[in-house]
Order: C-alpha cells, then structure tokens, then sequence
C-alpha cells in the first residue's frame, strides 16, 4: 500500500472533521456542567481557520468548532459564542508543561478573532492524548512556587480538557455503537502503536463499522480507517490477508476491498513511474520504437515486482491472477526467477 505521511494527523483531522464525530466526543468526555450550558445540538460549526501557531505545528494538530451558550435572558447577545479548540497530541510522550503551549494557542486565537473585529470569546480548549506513558494533568498553579494567596492574581490561570486514551478503557469506547465512526476512531487511536491487540482484535477497533456502509461519506471514512491502522501497524500482506479473514462477513469484505484498491493503486503508481521513465527514454533516443518498448518496459518491470511480493507473501495463483490481471505462465517465470536466485 502506498506510504502515507503524517498518518495520525491526517486521521485525526479526517475523523473529529465529522461533526457527530465531535459532537459525540463532547456529549462523552466533557462534564456534565458544561454540556448542560451549550447548544451543542443546534449548533456547533467546524471553522475553516487553525489557530495553531509555528511554536505548536511539531506538536499537535487542531480543529476549531463554534458553539454557542444556551439563550438565557441575562447573558448578552454579543458574547453569546465560545470556540472549542481540540487539540491532538500524537507524540509517544506527553508534554511537560502544556499551559505554555495553550496560552500561546489561545493569544493567537484572541489576535485572529480581534482581527476579525469580533468580541472576545470563551476558548475551551481540548487535548486528546494517544502516547504510551502517561499524561500528568496538574493543576496550572502547581507548576510555580506560589508563596501565598497574594501572588495568585499574577498568573493567568486556566485549565483544559484531557482525554488520554489510555485511561479510557474499551468497554466504555464499544458501548457508543450508536457513534460506530467514534468508536472506530478513538479505538484505532488507542491502539495505533500496538500490533498484538491490533492483530488479536481488529474485529473490535472494526466494531459496527458496517453501520456506515450504506453511505459513500461512510465508505470513504471506512477506507480513511483501515489505511490509518495498516500504516501504524505496518503489518507484512499475509499477516493482514489472514487477519482480515476473520472479520464478520460485511467488515471481512469491505476490509478486502479496501486493501486490494490501494495494493491496486500502489501498483498503479508503480506503472505509471515506468511508463514515464520509459517514455523520457525513448524521448531521449529521438525513436518512436524507444518510447513503445520503454513502456513495455516499464509496464513489465512494475508487473513482475507486484507478483514477486505476493508470491513472497504466499497469495495463491488464483488471487494474483484475479488482482493483477496476469496470466498463470507469467507467474511461473517470475516464480521461477525468485529460485534461481
């Protein structure tokens, strides 16, 4: 399958961009007492603008939701909007001092939302934490030598939101069924490092994922997250052939498909970067003959690499034949050239 860079962020963005994805992560993970003052079910808009800044790119990708507090009688008009601002932190350790890095957030926020001759709002910031150690979430305060209540007043005191997934046990990610793209999503992130409960259950960071089949949108972010887990797990064709295999039926051949599209388009590519060596060539000797056995060449070249590697990977004949349009001799003469060697 063809390498794909910076995979979590890309997930990330791909999933908390749906917005039940993110609604249903704030229905779950913030308290109680805040929820009960939003109107996070009438609105809640993703924003085109990032508010991250260079000092944080390295660090954690963002996405900006606007909300809006619920209509009280007392509360004026123009200060009725908050941003929630998730924040995702994909490095294997956690941060030491985060307050930094989200003041200077929420500064460039402030500057942007001024900029934009809007009232100051309420940002709500959120990380989400996939790492393999833990994430210490202290209290702002304790981080400075605070020698009595007089010196309280010279800190900008705040807090944010965490969820480390790690802390989150599976039993509560599996019970939002009704949210499968959640599900999928947190459990995929949970377990993005880990290939032995990866290989032992998939069918569970699958779980009702074919609740969304029924959908393009639905069968894109399927493919979004099966591509996600084999880029992390970076497991060889026959292990994940076989691990595919004991899916649910409906999973089992979405999953299949899914993978043969892109062994399918890794192959393309693969054609296509001989196709044009072979034509630069042929350009290159000025004949037309050079540029139709350059493509040939090409075409060949490509063709003989993919059938080596699922002959290596054990594939039966029938499957590659199906796949990649070979013929059964041509199989045989590259398995044989693989004994020669």
């Amino acid at each position: 399958m063809p390498k794909v860079n910076n995979p979590h962020d890309i997930f990330f963005r791909k999933s908390f961009s749906v917005k039940k994805v993110a609604l249903g992560y704030l229905k779950e993970f913030l308290d109680k007492e805040i929820i009960q003052e939003l109107d996070l079910d009438q609105y809640l808009e993703l924003q085109s603008d990032s508010f991250i800044n260079d000092d944080l790119v390295d660090q954690y990708a963002d996405l900006v939701y606007k909300s809006r507090f619920r209509k009280k009688k007392s509360s004026r008009a123009k200060y009725k909007h908050l941003y929630i601002c998730i924040l995702f932190e994909h490095k294997s350790y956690p941060v030491k001092f985060p307050y930094r890095q989200l003041l200077s957030y929420q500064i460039g926020a402030w500057n942007k939302i001024q900029e934009q001759k809007e009232p100051l709002q309420i940002i709500l910031p959120i990380i989400v934490y996939h790492g393999h150690k833990k994430w210490q979430h202290k209290p702002m305060i304790d981080h400075f030598h605070v020698p009595n209540e007089h010196f309280r007043r010279f800190l900008p005191i705040f807090d944010y939101v965490l969820t480390d997934l790690s802390k989150v046990s599976d039993e509560r990610i599996l019970q939002l069924r009704d949210n499968a793209m959640l599900l999928n999503a947190l459990m995929a992130l949970k377990y993005a490092r880990n290939v032995k409960y990866v290989e032992q259950h998939l069918a569970r960071i699958l779980a009702y994922s074919d609740k969304y089949f029924n959908t393009e949108p639905g069968m894109n972010y399927f493919h979004v997250l099966f591509v996600y887990i084999n880029e992390t797990i970076q497991l060889d064709s026959k292990k994940i052939y076989e691990i595919m295999t004991t899916l649910p039926k409906e999973i089992k051949e979405a999953s299949l498909s899914t993978y043969q599209q892109f062994v399918n388009k890794g192959i393309e590519q693969g054609i296509e970067q001989g196709i044009e060596q072979g034509i630069e060539q042929g350009i290159e000797q000025g004949i037309e003959q050079g540029i139709e056995q350059g493509i040939e060449q090409g075409e060949r070249k490509k063709a003989i690499q993919a059938v080596k590697k699922m002959l290596i990977d054990n594939f039966p004949d029938e499957t590659i034949i199906k796949y990649l349009d070979v013929s059964e001799k041509f199989i045989d003469e590259v398995r044989l050239s693989i004994k020669q060697k």
